[in-house]
C-alpha cells in the first residue's frame, strides 16, 4: 500500500467533538447520571424546536448519543452545522464531555447487476413500506431504516461472479482513524485486497476471503 493510500483527503470539518461519519453529523457525550443525560437531552428538544431542525437522539444510562443531517438533501448542510454547534454548547452548560470513542455506521453492500429485481425483497424483509423502485437510479436506491437500529442496505453494480462472496459490509469511520484500523485488522491475520479506490474506501478480506471496506467518503454539504 503506498503511502497516499494511507492519507484519506480530509472530509469537511464538523464541530469539536463531532466526527462527520454516513453523511450525518454525531457524538456521543458522557453522562454524570441517567437524569442529567435526561435533562440534557430535553434541553437539546428544546433547541431544536427553536431551530426547527430536529437531531436523533439516543438516551442511556452513562451517556447521550446525537445524530443530525439533513433529510431533504441527504447530507450535511449549514442548518446541521448551526445545530451542532448550539449542542455542544449545551453540553458545557449541562456537564456533557464528548467521548473519544470512534463513531461509526455499518451498510451491507450486496453486488448485483439489476437492483430493481432484488430490492423490493430487501425492502419488504425490512418491514418497510412497498417503494416503486423503478424510479430509482444507483444512487438512490439504498434501503435505509427510518432509524440506525438496522444498517443500509446499499447495491452495488457490478456482474455476478460465481464463486465470489456477494455480499459484504461497508464500515464508515472517520478519515483519521481509518490507517489505524488498518493496520490492526491485518495484523489480526487480515490482508488489504485492493487500495484502488483510496482514499474513498479501502478493501480488506479475512482468512476465508470475507471482504469489508472501510470508508470515510466525503459526506458533502449543501
Amino acid at each position: 500500500m503506498s503511502n497516499d493510500a494511507m492519507e484519506p483527503t480530509r472530509p469537511m470539518s464538523a464541530p469539536e467533538g463531532w466526527n462527520a461519519v454516513g453523511h450525518k453529523l454525531r457524538v456521543r457525550f458522557a453522562s454524570p447520571s441517567y437524569t442529567a443525560g435526561a435533562a440534557f437531552t430535553a434541553a437539546i428538544a428544546a433547541v431544536a424546536d427553536e431551530l426547527d431542525h430536529h437531531p436523533d437522539i439516543t438516551l442511556r444510562y452513562g451517556d447521550v448519543t446525537v445524530l443530525t443531517h439533513s433529510h431533504d438533501v441527504g447530507g450535511i448542510t449549514d442548518r446541521d452545522q448551526r445545530l451542532a454547534s448550539r449542542i455542544t454548547a449545551l453540553a458545557r452548560e449541562h456537564g456533557m464531555t464528548a467521548l473519544p470513542e470512534v463513531p461509526q455506521q455499518l451498510t451491507i453492500a450486496i453486488d448485483t447487476p439489476d437492483f430493481r429485481t432484488i430490492a423490493p425483497f430487501w425492502q419488504a424483509a425490512y418491514g418497510l413500506p412497498p417503494r416503486d423502485f423503478g424510479e430509482a437510479d444507483w444512487e438512490s436506491a439504498d434501503i435505509v431504516p427510518p432509524h440506525d437500529d438496522l444498517p443500509v442496505i446499499w447495491f452495488q453494480e457490478s456482474p455476478l461472479h460465481a464463486g465470489r462472496n456477494r455480499f459484504h459490509l461497508d464500515i464508515h469511520l472517520p478519515f483519521a482513524d481509518i490507517p489505524a484500523r488498518l493496520e490492526s485488522a491485518t495484523a489480526a491475520g487480515g490482508t488489504l485486497v485492493t487500495d484502488e479506490f483510496a482514499p474513498e474506501w479501502w478493501v480488506l478480506a479475512d482468512a476465508e476471503g470475507n471482504e469489508i471496506c472501510l470508508c470515510h467518503g466525503d459526506p458533502g454539504s449543501a
